[in-house]
């Protein structure tokens, strides 16, 4: 008798200790509510102290700052894993703190099951995010748009898997442009990069083709000012962006001074395409140069003259 009550007790033992330790999310209200953490994975650039090593105007960024050092502001949507419908919609809001990380604000009550979370950085409007919040158009009306951050990830959510950490990666790459030896009285350039994707997804598939057309006039005391910064989304796939740049000593006038032809480049996700413009008074020729591999190489010896068309 007294082995049949053992063989029963111990069962019913277990049985009451995972009713009591279990958290069934329909039924108890103080269940631990997912939280996830966000953190920033492409604090520099992948080259940036090759390009720094070769002279360019930039310096890398001290990986120890707070998250808000980095981004400023943040989006995020969270998605039932199996039928893709939003559950939660954070729109664009400051970041606050001086926290390593950010949190991410999600609703305390929220159901158990598998969510995908997207979430976008370093933006200051929500005019690229499509309505979804699944996409974003990167070069909207040719503007270079801002330096975005993404992340996306599937996250399980039940009494045993609550919190998680996920990480920004920076989605465009930067253009440093330096001119140097300039002829006097060069006061504004004006560039065209065309090849570049259009839009990214929340798998981080790029698609689609743009461009971007900057102007910039150069109040610079010397020529070591004479640089430009632009942020712009990877190459096409399979292909090559085309540079045109031209300088100008009449803001008003619509003939460059110097008008160099088109040169070839690839953008790169989180990688500083470095290129270096230089005037030789003795030939009077522009000489555009290209950082590869910590060295320059010469993209060609170019004449001066009008632009081609793209």
């Amino acid at each position: 008798m007294s082995i049949t009550i053992k063989h029963w007790y111990l069962p019913a033992l277990l049985w009451a200790a995972t009713v009591l330790t279990s958290c069934i999310r329909k039924d108890v209200e103080d269940c631990q509510p997912l939280s996830v953490s966000i953190a920033v994975g492409d604090k520099n650039y992948s080259n940036i102290n090759e390009v720094v090593g070769l002279g360019a105007p930039l310096q890398p960024e001290d990986e120890n700052q707070p998250f808000i050092h980095y981004v400023k502001k943040l989006y995020y949507v969270l998605q039932e894993k199996a039928t893709g419908k939003t559950v939660y919609t954070r729109h664009l809001h400051d970041v606050t703190g001086d926290h390593a990380m950010a949190t991410a604000d999600l609703p305390a009550d929220l159901p158990f099951g598998e969510y995908v979370l997207t979430v976008w950085g370093n933006i200051e409007s929500e005019v690229p995010i499509d309505d979804d919040g699944t996409s974003y158009n990167f070069h909207i009306n040719q503007a270079q748009g801002y330096d975005a951050y993404m992340t996306c990830d599937t996250l399980l959510y039940d009494a045993y898997h609550a919190n998680y950490v996920v990480s920004l990666h920076r989605l465009k790459g930067r253009l440093v442009i330096e001119a140097e030896q300039m002829p006097d009285g060069i006061r504004l350039s004006r560039k065209t990069i065309s090849g570049l994707s259009a839009s990214v997804d929340q798998d981080m598939e790029y698609s689609g083709s743009s461009s971007v057309a900057t102007v910039l006039e150069w109040n610079a005391a010397t020529e070591d000012d004479m640089n430009s910064h632009t942020y712009l989304a990877p190459t096409v796939e399979g292909q090559q962006s085309r540079l045109d740049m031209a300088f100008y000593d009449d803001p008003d006038d619509t003939t460059p001074l110097i008008a160099p032809k088109a040169v070839n480049i690839n953008l790169e996700r989180n990688t500083v395409t470095y290129v270096r413009y230089v005037y030789d008074h003795t030939t009077g020729k522009v000489d555009a140069y290209l950082a590869v591999d910590g060295g320059w190489k010469q993209i060609n010896d170019l004449e001066l003259g009008e632009a081609e068309e793209p």
